[in-house]
């Protein structure tokens, strides 16, 4: 499944979801690919036991959305997993519209 992890995230009204630069003044747009390797990267409480073979994966799987193009060819369970981090880790607004994107594709 081919999805675009640069496309940005928008409120329920339309508007571009935007976050702070590392500067601290300017702003920027807030795109699936990092709402997806943050949920990646992220640990919940849950976690705390998990496997460094889980951690690995997650890590691999990061790795793929940072270090290919803006449009990457994803397995279903891939998907299916990235899906359900951002759904632990994120508020609704987030996790609704993340989860359009990555069930539409490309």
């Amino acid at each position: 499944m081919k999805i675009n992890f640069s496309t940005p995230l928008t409120s329920l009204t339309g508007e571009p979801l935007e976050e702070l630069k590392s500067d601290g003044k300017t702003k920027k747009p807030i795109l699936l690919r990092d709402v997806a390797i943050n949920a990646l990267m992220s640990l919940t409480e849950n976690d705390k036991n998990m496997s460094g073979t889980e951690k690995n994966s997650r890590y691999m799987l990061g790795m793929k959305l940072v270090s290919q193009s803006d449009v990457i060819e994803l397995e279903v369970e891939e998907v299916a997993k990235i899906k359900e981090l951002i759904g632990k880790v994120y508020l609704p607004v987030i996790v609704g519209i993340a989860w359009q994107l990555l069930e539409k594709g490309e």
